[in-house]
């Protein structure tokens, strides 16, 4: 399992890539929080598709996917995106933002306590996403959860399966590179609402 739903407005509709002949474009999707913040996800999609007008306010339905960016400063790093065919949801009851992932821890940090007093875990999960009648693409996607699913996931270990349910969200970050300057970057990652053991063979 591998999904997320998403209401919000693209724009910056723009190339990305081509495989095999077939190209590929991306764009920002918006999706606006319950608490007016906004966050601005990466998507990206075949050309083939109807790809809708510049600024249109839309629902989506897509999996979540990472790949290796390089950055401006010649590092590369992990970042994640959604592929979507531009379906529309099947009538489930949702919010804005709603994924559904299963897949198999491969990293976990220990708990940590912020300043203001709110514990946190990040960790890694491992899910494999169907991409034709055979073959399986890994998307490895950083999590991190709050509060008292941050202390159920004490109870996980890397390499168990689970499942874990939530929201995509995205954040700025700062970056003091080599030569002491200092970047703004956009951080985007799974915010975890709850998790549960599954078994192996539902990964």
């Amino acid at each position: 399992m591998n999904k997320i739903i998403l209401h919000g407005t693209i724009r910056n509709i723009r190339p990305s890539h081509e495989v095999h002949g077939v190209a590929y474009s991306k764009a920002e999707f918006v999706v606006q929080r319950a608490d007016s913040k906004a966050d601005v996800l990466d998507i990206r999609f075949n050309n083939k598709c109807k790809i809708p007008a510049e600024g249109e306010q839309m629902d989506i339905v897509g999996n979540i996917r990472s790949h290796s960016a390089e950055q401006p400063d010649g590092h590369k790093r992990s970042e994640i995106y959604v592929y979507t065919k531009f379906e529309l949801p099947s009538g489930e009851a949702t919010g804005n933002n709603q994924f559904d992932v299963t897949g198999k821890i491969c990293k976990k940090d220990d708990e940590r306590t912020t300043v203001s007093g709110k514990k946190n875990t990040r960790f890694v999960i491992a899910s494999n996403i169907p991409v034709g009648d055979s073959k399986r693409i890994s998307a490895y996607l950083p999590c991190v959860a709050w509060g008292s699913v941050s202390k159920k996931m004490k109870d996980f270990s890397i390499t168990d399966s689970i499942h874990i349910t939530g929201e995509l969200h995205s954040r700025e970050y700062k970056k003091t590179l080599e030569n002491g300057d200092v970047e703004i970057r956009l951080a985007r990652e799974l915010v975890v609402h709850t998790v549960e053991s599954v078994a192996e063979d539902a990964v």
